[in-house]
């Protein structure tokens, strides 16, 4: 069984530009949702769309927390819409 080769500089330049253009247009919210189900960890997310490890994951704990139907604890009854 032979080894896969590593991805030259080339080919990784052309995944990242394909990856931009599907990215393009989405919400940053939705670029990590889309990146995390792809496999992609919260450094290679954040390194991604130049933000921070830290950002990136308060934002897969909120989006996993709503995948899950969990409630959001920051949230206030203003931002839910709450007449109260």
């Amino acid at each position: 069984m032979t080894k896969p080769e590593e991805p030259n500089t080339q080919t990784l330049r052309a995944l990242r530009l394909i990856a931009l253009a599907l990215l393009r247009g989405m919400k940053q919210r939705e670029q990590i949702d889309l990146m995390d189900k792809a496999g992609y960890g919260p450094t290679e997310i954040a390194n991604f769309l130049s933000s921070t490890p830290k950002a990136i994951s308060v934002r897969l704990a909120e989006l996993r927390k709503a995948r899950e139907g969990r409630p959001l604890q920051n949230r206030t009854r203003a931002s839910l819409g709450s007449a109260h």
